[in-house]
């Protein structure tokens, strides 16, 4: 591996078919995903993330996600490559377009465009990685959004990212957001986007996960993060929210639901809805009101 290289690219071929699919399963976490065409009906990924994100262990999830969909690694040319040059996020950037999110948002990485079809839009600033809007699970949590947050309700987006669904909830009546990331990077680009989309003063932006949130303080959780969280930090998330008040999860596979949905019942959330967009899911919970 270059000694110069601050990025590593996960770049693997695989069926045109299946490319959209494998984008989301292993670009969940990454800080960007390119599709390129190559030859007989296949496509080229390359998924960026940063170097220390531990090589084996990415190589091993991919052989693992290949597997999954019925393919050979072997026959995948999985491969890792460096990425030196630290200006690829803004090449990459410069690639997107204006996405429609939900029913009434456009995410807009860069300038505004010149019509967005009566959608509100959310600016995402150029160059700015940990997504951009495009991905199965920001969309459900999204349009979960528009039809749960009520107007002066209180939210916390737990895992924020950019904070484009802090931006939707304020956007959709929140009275007053937390948003929580344990990656201060996260946060920056968070604090850059809420200014740009005229909401800083109803969110506040805090370092860390379920644990910074008060009990019983919010009327609504959105968290959209790794499978594994939920297992692990249901409670918190339950003791966060008020009787009555509803978590929207998502970040996950629909196969995952089941695990998740039973954690969620031990700690006093009720599940009374899930929704999937391809392989990805959403959950809603409600917490129990006695």
């Amino acid at each position: 591996m270059d000694e110069g290289a601050r990025w590593v690219a996960l770049a693997l071929t695989v069926p045109e078919a299946l490319q959209d699919d494998l984008a989301g399963i292993l670009g969940a976490d990454s800080l960007g995903v390119e599709t390129s065409p190559a030859r007989d009906g296949h496509a080229t990924l390359r998924i960026f993330l940063p170097l220390e994100s531990g090589s084996a262990a990415l190589v091993d999830a991919a052989k693992d996600a290949l597997r999954a969909q019925g393919l050979a690694p072997e026959t995948c040319a999985l491969r890792l490559e460096p990425v030196a040059d630290e200006r690829w996020v803004e090449r990459y950037h410069a690639t997107l377009r204006p996405m429609p999110v939900g029913e009434m948002f456009l995410v807009v990485p860069g300038d505004p465009p010149a019509t967005t079809d009566g959608r509100q839009t959310i600016l995402l600033p150029p160059g700015k990685a940990f997504g951009t809007g495009e991905h199965e699970t920001t969309r459900l949590c999204a349009e979960a959004l528009e039809r749960r947050v009520e107007l002066g309700s209180t939210w916390a987006d737990v895992g924020t990212g950019t904070g484009i669904l802090s931006v939707v909830a304020a956007h959709c009546g929140a009275s007053r957001v937390t948003a929580c990331d344990v990656d201060p990077d996260a946060v920056e680009v968070a604090r850059e986007v809420l200014d740009a989309n005229r909401v800083a003063d109803k969110v506040d932006l805090v370092l860390g996960s379920a644990e910074v949130l008060a009990p019983s303080s919010v009327d609504g959780i959105v968290a959209n993060i790794d499978p594994r969280y939920f297992t692990e930090h249901a409670r918190e998330l339950a003791s966060a929210l008020r009787p009555g008040g509803i978590l929207l999860a998502s970040g996950f596979l629909h196969a995952d639901v089941p695990e998740i949905v039973e954690a969620l019942g031990a700690a006093g959330l009720s599940a009374v809805e899930d929704r999937e967009r391809g392989p990805w899911a959403l959950v809603i919970a409600g917490r129990q009101t006695g």
